[in-house]
């Protein structure tokens, strides 16, 4: 009966977040003027405090919220022993436990949910000015936005510090965030390595063909690279072995999906969508913005190691390391581009985005 009652509650808040969410969406396309202070200056900081409220105060139901539970239990561990178990072994995690250790859980996740939104915001407003709304509206449309607010906190948050760390002028700022998001998440050292890899290195055109090259390889050499536990072991998920399981049953499946095995033709697709406006962008209409070349570049690179591991199960996790600039991709060619940079096309992209989303969650 608890635990009945523990589902309805999750499900209940889930479908409440999806109804903030289209809510979010339906405002941003109604407003005739996507440069308006309503959605600028108001609704996008609005949506960014409601976010962090319903990831701070999520239920700790693994059916619906996944690493949740394993997080809230890991804190109360600290909590009561005073000391952090060998379970996780990132610096960065376990210094934020002995910080908040003395507060209450939800103290704990408000930080992490800060760390994951908040930045993503401020990129959004550095990067997009006038049409940050715009972004932003995508940022958190996106269908990887759910998982990695609730269930894969750490890596959320790391990679929205990655994400403006790489936007950051300051070299010292800069170095510090990749540290302090290493230390949550050593996944992002990818992500980090494709940056310093294109301030030597940004040429588009090449990084597209070795992305394409290596879909072809990938696909046929993918299943001879043995069990790849060490890629699990690589991105600080030592607990789970996402190559080994039995995903028949609710209770290694649950609600967080992408469990499939195989060949991720539909991942690939999903991640082909920004590698093709940005051709058009880029070397088809030469549009010459510098952060765009260069977050896109960075996408490519870290697009490219997923492809290896497009067979893995749970894979979707490895492909959020390029996945997280998604969003800023499909942004900017909109608003580069005088011929896609209409309300209609924008709106168009908005509801179509939305929809692939609650059809995935």
């Amino acid at each position: 009966m608890i635990l009945s009652t523990s589902l309805d509650l999750a499900r209940n808040y889930v479908l409440a977040y999806e109804c903030v969410i289209v809510l979010f969406s339906i405002v941003f396309i109604l407003q005739t003027n996507k440069q308006s202070g309503l959605l600028n200056r108001q609704l996008a900081p609005l949506m960014c405090i409601i976010l962090v409220a319903f990831i701070t105060f999520r239920p700790e139901v693994w059916q619906y919220f996944g690493d949740t539970t394993n997080y809230a239990r890991f804190f109360r561990f600290a909590q009561k022993y005073n000391k952090v178990s060998a379970q996780y072994e990132d610096p960065g995690l376990v210094a934020s436990i002995l910080l908040f250790r003395n507060f209450d859980l939800r103290v704990w996740f408000l930080f992490f949910a800060m760390l994951y939104v908040v930045p993503q915001y401020a990129t959004c407003r550095r990067l997009f000015a006038d049409y940050s709304c715009f972004a932003f509206v995508l940022l958190v449309g996106a269908f990887s936005f759910f998982g990695f607010g609730f269930n894969g906190m750490r890596n959320g948050a790391a990679c929205a510090i990655v994400m403006w760390a790489f936007i950051c002028p300051s070299f010292f700022i800069k170095t510090l965030l990749f540290i302090i998001a290493a230390s949550l998440h050593k996944s992002v050292l990818l992500p980090i390595v494709a940056y310093v890899i294109t301030v030597y290195y940004n040429k588009t055109k090449i990084y597209i063909y070795v992305w394409c090259i290596c879909i072809f390889i990938a696909y046929f050499i993918s299943n001879a690279f043995g069990d790849m536990q060490w890629l699990s072991d690589l991105l600080g998920d030592k607990r789970v072995n996402y190559l080994n399981q039995n995903f028949n049953s609710l209770e290694n499946a649950s609600k967080i999906n992408f469990s499939s095995t195989g060949f991720r033709w539909d991942f690939l697709i999903y991640s082909a969508v920004p590698v093709y406006l940005g051709w058009v962008t880029i070397v088809n209409k030469r549009i010459k913005e510098e952060w765009y070349i260069r977050l896109f570049n960075i996408y490519l690179i870290c697009n490219t190691a997923w492809l290896f591991t497009a067979r893995v199960p749970f894979n979707n996790r490895f492909a959020y390391l390029s996945w997280f600039l998604l969003p800023l991709l499909l942004a900017y060619p909109f608003i580069l581009n005088d011929s896609l940079k209409v309300n209609s096309k924008m709106n168009i992209l908005v509801l179509f985005y939305l929809a692939f989303t609650l059809l995935s969650m």
